[in-house]
């Protein structure tokens, strides 16, 4: 809703300011309020792009924590190989024992995210295109 409003105002802007090269009084006035409510619309984005970081911080964290707590000292995968030793620690934390092609719960997770979370997004629509404002900024 927002950025259809957001392209709508920049396009006029853009049209108005780009139809003459010198702009009169009244026209002048209403590239003014196009500016003024290109700045609005962007900040109410903003808002809710904050607000929804916060919820999904907020959310991950918990899950995270749940599922950390519930796997703990368990191994959840066998890896095919030995890990090199700066990764051991991530693979066989909170594990007991010796055998370090177990891996924990905690291994697994980074793996995931990192391999789905740009995929999930893209999906479902969260991954939007950036919006270009044609508002002159003065110096």
């Amino acid at each position: 809703m927002h950025t259809e409003k957001l392209n709508d105002i920049s396009e006029k802007l853009f049209k108005l300011k780009h139809r003459q090269s010198s702009l009169t009084l009244k026209q002048a006035k209403l590239a003014e309020q196009y500016a003024q409510s290109i700045k609005d619309v962007n900040s109410d984005l903003t808002f809710g792009k904050i607000r929804i970081m916060v919820v999904i911080g907020f959310c991950t964290t918990s899950s995270l924590g749940y599922f950390l707590r519930k796997y703990a000292g368990i191994a959840v995968a066998k890896l095919p190989f030995v890990p090199f030793s700066l990764v051991n620690g991530i693979t066989h934390k909170s594990l007991e024992g010796t055998d370090f092609t177990d891996s924990s719960f905690l291994f697994i997770y980074i793996i995931s995210s990192m391999v789905f979370r740009q995929n999930l997004r893209v999906f479902m629509g969260f991954n939007q295109k950036r919006v270009v404002s044609f508002i002159e900024q003065p110096y």
